[in-house]
């Protein structure tokens, strides 16, 4: 069921983004719109983190070596987007079936990297969320999108430690065992 929420979640963003995209150089009157944007600052956070034993060396390393593989495509210009900046299982509205049936709170709406969407959907549903996005407008989400949503990742995770440590595992896990294409971008 996972897997069709997350293929029609693709298709209703997909619609959406491409049917405005027309709008993006159209600001808001009253500036109601958010500016999604990604913290380029991880490699400072991370000598914050292993300066005083917060997180091993080693780890610090490997989470160092990541982020000079990520940072030339993460700030090389793409094409802003209409995002909804908020998607995450308590704002997708489910038929009793586990069909999509709306997607709620477009507080946070507003221009940017369209891999920034992903940022909170499940690791696991990334993929098959990206591949729907892809099928339906290859154009949506750039050049080397798995680049900058492993960085996103990246960011949330290191928000979490050192106190929790499974969301930088979970990563770790996912980009070593997912398809070729994640293992490519951070070299």
């Amino acid at each position: 069921m996972q897997k069709q929420l997350a293929r029609e979640l693709k298709t209703d963003k997909a619609a959406t983004s491409c049917a405005i995209v027309e709008c993006a150089s159209v600001q808001t009157p009253t500036g109601w719109l958010d500016q999604p944007d990604r913290k380029l600052d991880l490699a400072e956070r991370v000598e914050k983190l292993a300066s005083p034993g917060r997180i091993d060396r080693a780890t610090a390393n490997e989470i160092e070596r990541w982020i000079e593989a990520l940072r030339p495509a993460v700030i090389t210009p793409i094409t802003r987007r209409f995002l909804h900046n908020d998607v995450h299982d308590m704002n997708l509205m489910c038929r009793r079936r586990g069909s999509l049936l709306a997607i709620i709170d477009w507080g946070d709406a507003g221009w940017g990297d369209p891999a920034l969407e992903l940022a909170q959907v499940p690791l696991a549903a990334v993929p098959f969320v990206l591949a729907g996005y892809e099928s339906e407008a290859p154009e949506l989400p750039g050049a080397q999108p798995e680049v900058r949503i492993i960085w996103d990742k990246l960011d949330y995770a290191l928000h979490a430690l050192p106190d929790d440590r499974r969301l930088i595992d979970d990563l770790v896990c996912f980009v070593r065992t997912a398809e070729d294409r994640w293992q490519r971008a951070i070299g």
